[in-house]
């Protein structure tokens, strides 16, 4: 369904959360065995959160939706929680 345009990502974060700021690498390494993908460039969006769910399209492929950084932020703007992957 979103094959040319991208993938949805979905998720649900905890009272006090406004908005999501999503970060993807321009490289994805596969492993040990594979090569990595490389994307034209990095990626980051910031999306609203709506009854503490959110709902983003982002320009990748599912096996690459999964962002590296995500920031949570309260309703000023303020950093409540930064998550990383620890793989990257």
């Amino acid at each position: 369904m979103f094959g040319s345009i991208g993938s949805r990502l979905n998720g649900l974060v905890p009272d006090g959360v406004a908005s999501v700021t999503l970060e993807f690498p321009k490289v994805i390494d596969r492993g040990k065995y594979y090569k990595p993908t490389v994307f034209p460039s990095a990626f980051t969006t910031t999306v609203e959160v709506h009854d503490n769910a959110l709902s983003v399209v982002v320009p990748r492929s599912a096996p690459d939706a999964f962002p590296h950084r995500m920031v949570w932020r309260d309703a000023d703007g303020a950093v409540i929680h930064t998550y990383t992957d620890p793989q990257s």
